[in-house]
């Protein structure tokens, strides 16, 4: 699952949610939330980690380095 395919589920639970559901329903859509939140969270935390080593790649190249 994708980043946005797991937002875009958020969103629509986040709705579902607003609206007058049972208490099983409602516990369930909130189980399903905190999974998804957690596919959000490890993708940005992976895609994070991406940037700092092309961050730290991009400083090794740079002419105005000072060691």
């Amino acid at each position: 699952m994708t980043y946005e395919q797991a937002y875009s589920k958020l969103e629509e639970i986040s709705i579902k949610l607003t609206t007058d559901v049972g208490l099983d329903q409602a516990v369930k859509l909130f189980e399903e939330a905190i999974e998804l939140s957690k596919v959000c969270y490890d993708k940005l935390k992976a895609a994070e980690g991406k940037i700092q080593v092309f961050k730290g790649e991009l400083e090794n190249l740079s002419p105005l380095k000072v060691d």
